[in-house]
């Protein structure tokens, strides 16, 4: 049984349309890739999961139940967690306060438990943990927003763009953390990105998005093979 349905979601914004009917389904510890350019739908698709944005038609369910009409912190209370595009810390805040934030649905004793957690999974952070945020490096920015995200202890994680802006080595060891979270925590995750090699190399499934629309879906070691996804997303 699916942990996550979306099904026939159209997002406006006034007369623009986000999604164009989006669909697809996440399983219970399931990767799945979310591909495609810059206005393709993706982050459309994440905030109405979320709830930040509304949706006129179309049905999104968790387990069966539909998320419709819920405020975001009750979904992050149902178990989903979310990474924004351009990470968004407080940069004026402390890495360490930049986390207790996230864990604002769990209790004190608890998000002590997270933090320490979340530094074993990031030891540069809790080198920095004192440090304002904004005087990090990009990607232990990016860094510090999944560390954020994953204090609610979700289990979906959201991830927008995370490789955006960053260097190829540092994207390479965000994948590598992302790998070892999810085998440690059993995550479902949907990874929205533009980067679609690194992105269908983490998947086990992908969407593919234009204009709000899903054009392709399926198996991500397939779509890495198949000549429309490369020429249009691997300049092969």
């Amino acid at each position: 049984m699916p942990n996550l349905k979306l099904d026939g979601l159209r997002v406006r914004y006034g007369a623009i349309l986000g999604t164009d009917g989006v669909g697809f389904e996440l399983a219970s510890g399931e990767t799945l890739a979310l591909i495609g350019a810059n206005g393709a739908g993706k982050s459309s698709t994440l905030k109405a999961i979320l709830g930040m944005v509304d949706y006129p038609e179309g049905s999104i369910t968790l387990d069966g139940r539909s998320l419709k009409g819920l405020r975001p912190s009750e979904i992050v209370r149902l178990g989903i967690g979310y990474s924004p595009e351009g990470r968004r810390v407080f940069p004026q805040l402390s890495v360490y306060e930049n986390l207790k934030i996230g864990a604002y649905s769990r209790d004190r004793a608890e998000a002590a438990e997270r933090v320490e957690r979340i530094y074993a999974y990031f030891p540069r952070l809790k080198e920095r943990a004192r440090q304002n945020a904004g005087s990090l490096s990009g990607g232990e920015q990016q860094m510090l927003a999944i560390g954020r995200a994953l204090m609610s202890r979700p289990s979906i994680f959201l991830l927008d763009e995370p490789s955006l802006g960053l260097a190829p080595v540092i994207v390479e060891r965000i994948g590598d953390i992302l790998r070892e979270i999810q085998a440690a925590e059993g995550l479902s995750v949907i990874l929205a990105e533009q980067n679609a090699a690194w992105a269908l190399a983490i998947a086990r499934r992908a969407v593919i998005l234009e204009l709000g629309r899903v054009t392709l879906t399926g198996p991500a070691s397939e779509l890495l093979e198949n000549p429309q996804v490369r020429r249009a997303y691997l300049g092969i």
